[in-house]
């Protein structure tokens, strides 16, 4: 709205979509513009900004950021590309027009000049990482797809005195997917793709060969008419036990022991597609024609935003790192299952705290397997997407018979999104979440703040290489925190006393 609340502009996806303007603060709207660039993706790009000394002058970041000096009857692009592939937010100076600020997936541009001219994003680090892997070389190489921009690696150390530009490369077309690296050759990495590809990439020769399971492009494709539904992170793990076996997420478990040239279906449909409350809700996304059951829930989103997003897969694939046959996944309807006999059988072993019709449109976002007994896993749940932003965090210690919250120390707003072990101390964990790093030093009893100097932003994935903890962030890359020694201290001494830390 504009400074004085009596223009108020709204971008309305409907039967007749476009830009509405009222000028009496609501009470009366007429339709601006019904130009559809400003409601092609709908979903993904939902601001307006007003200028606020001049309420006939709008912005509205799109795949463009567009703009208009009279009020939205005429549209205009103030920036196209290059810049950004993805304009979100923009923020004009309130004491001088021409002063604006504008967000994009890469990072932030700033014009002097009302958009003629701007800055440029490739000073700041601001990319928004995914997943993060890495490699078993010295110096190790950091590995991740970041949004956007493409799969992205990075030394984590040089004889050069600092890391530069020279050392970082591209490593993937991927934006959304895992990297998962040859446990029996490093130069050899598996990169999943948006919906459901996997490359082999060669690093030697940087040879790229395309190994999906059905390699056929389904990017607009609904995902009821897909042979296998994929996410837009597809998970993608090696076993960390055989070191052949790499497995990937679809609605089933995917396996290859021939670096992807060919895969079996290991699994049944692991979405709950016939089963309780979350079956139902599967069945509707899966086919348009059965009805919307998942209408019904508490701020439900749409049937047609489900089918389009990717409603019914797995989200998380976790190899146990203790036994070769004992393997869990998590979906993003709120199931979690687990084999342990190599996937010839399948149990059903979400929680009962989430298995309830009032936590439908849950996404188990991350499994983690204990580094040192196979009957014990955590699980980072996630129900930002209903606008619930509670912590969930879940540990089994009898293969998923049972699970008990451990969230103690975690608060809303920072819901989680990842949950990791450290290998070499039983007890410590490490917890991401969407403003920040968490620590625990008694197997998930207590949560302590790790942040120290990373910025708050959202923890995607971290993963412990030698005394290392690395960590992906979406929105300020990769960060490094280079010696947790002291923390496996302050483990192994609450493994020893009760009265310790938390006081």
């Amino acid at each position: 709205m504009s400074s004085d609340g009596q223009r108020v502009y709204a971008l309305i996806e409907a039967a007749k979509s476009g830009l509405y303007v009222s000028s009496d603060g609501g009470a009366n709207w007429s339709l601006a513009s019904s130009d559809d660039r400003l409601t092609s993706r709908a979903w993904y790009f939902n601001r307006i900004t007003v200028d606020p000394s001049d309420a006939n002058t709008i912005y509205v970041p799109n795949i463009a950021l567009m703009g208009s000096t009279d009020g939205g009857k005429t549209i205009t692009v103030v920036r196209g590309a290059p810049g950004g592939d993805d304009y979100h937010e923009l923020w004009v100076d309130p004491k001088n027009g021409s002063r604006l600020l504008l967000a994009t997936d890469q990072g932030t541009s700033i014009s002097l000049d009302k958009g003629k001219t701007w800055s440029t994003w490739y000073n700041q680090p601001t990319a928004q990482m995914y997943h993060v892997t890495t490699d078993d070389k010295f110096p190790y190489t950091v590995y991740g797809a970041q949004q956007d921009s493409g799969g992205a690696a990075v030394l984590s150390r040089t004889d050069h005195g600092q890391i530069t530009p020279r050392d970082w490369f591209p490593a993937s077309g991927s934006e959304s997917g895992y990297f998962a690296v040859d446990p029996k050759d490093s130069d050899v990495l598996f990169v999943s793709g948006s919906y459901g590809t996997v490359q082999r990439w060669d690093k030697r020769v940087s040879l790229a060969q395309d190994v999906s399971p059905w390699p056929v492009p389904v990017f607009g494709t609904d995902i009821n008419q897909r042979k296998y539904r994929d996410p837009w992170t597809p998970p993608l793990v090696f076993s960390p036990v055989d070191k052949t076996s790499l497995y990937l997420g679809t609605q089933y478990l995917m396996r290859t022991t021939d670096g992807g040239l060919h895969w079996q279906k290991i699994s049944p449909d692991l979405t709950g597609g016939t089963t309780t409350v979350h079956g139902s809700a599967v069945a509707a996304a899966g086919n348009p024609s059965a009805g919307n059951s998942v209408g019904k829930a508490p701020t439900a989103p749409t049937l047609a935003n489900a089918i389009a997003l990717g409603y019914g897969t797995l989200a998380t694939v976790a190899p146990s790192y203790v036994d070769k046959d004992v393997i869990w996944t998590g979906s993003d309807t709120g199931v979690l299952s687990l084999t342990r006999d190599g996937g010839v059988s399948w149990t059903d072993v979400t929680p009962a705290a989430i298995k309830t019709p009032s936590m439908l449109w849950t996404r188990i976002s991350l499994i983690e397997t204990s580094h040192f007994d196979p009957a014990v896993a955590y699980a980072a749940v996630n129900r930002h997407r209903v606008d619930d932003r509670t912590p969930y965090l879940f540990k089994t210690a009898d293969y998923g018979k049972t699970w008990q919250p451990i969230t103690t120390g975690l608060a809303d707003p920072a819901f989680a999104i990842a949950v990791r072990e450290d290998p070499k101390q039983k007890g410590l964990l490490y917890a991401g979440t969407e403003f920040g790093i968490y620590v625990s030093f008694d197997d998930g009893g207590h949560w302590l703040s790790l942040q120290r100097n990373l910025p708050v932003t959202s923890v995607r994935d971290m993963v412990i290489h030698g005394d290392d903890l690395v960590v992906a962030t979406h929105g300020r890359s990769f960060w490094i925190l280079d010696d947790v020694t002291p923390l496996r201290q302050a483990a192994a001494h609450a493994a020893s006393t009760s009265a310790f830390l938390y006081k």
